[in-house]
């Protein structure tokens, strides 16, 4: 799954997959809580400040905001600032 995502307000989203990768372009001052984890992957997110990578699980607070958790089982989870 690929696409480019900006999130508005409160809430929880949830992108998931079973055998596949999520790749996901955001918003640098994107806010609120992000978890990603995958069994078999790993996850990389250079949004913002944050750069980590080759991760099984990441969870990031940046303020108050909505809540993301995207998950995947067989694949990578790349979450990159722009």
């Amino acid at each position: 799954m690929e696409g480019q995502l900006e999130l508005a307000g409160a809430g929880e989203h949830r992108i998931r997959t079973s055998n596949g990768s999520i790749s996901l372009r955001m918003p640098h001052s994107t806010q609120g809580l992000l978890w990603a984890v995958t069994s078999n992957g790993r996850v990389e997110v250079l949004l913002g400040e944050h750069r980590i990578a080759g991760q099984k699980e990441v969870v990031l607070h940046s303020g108050a905001g909505p809540r993301l958790e995207l998950t995947t089982s067989n694949g990578s989870i790349t979450v990159l600032g722009y």
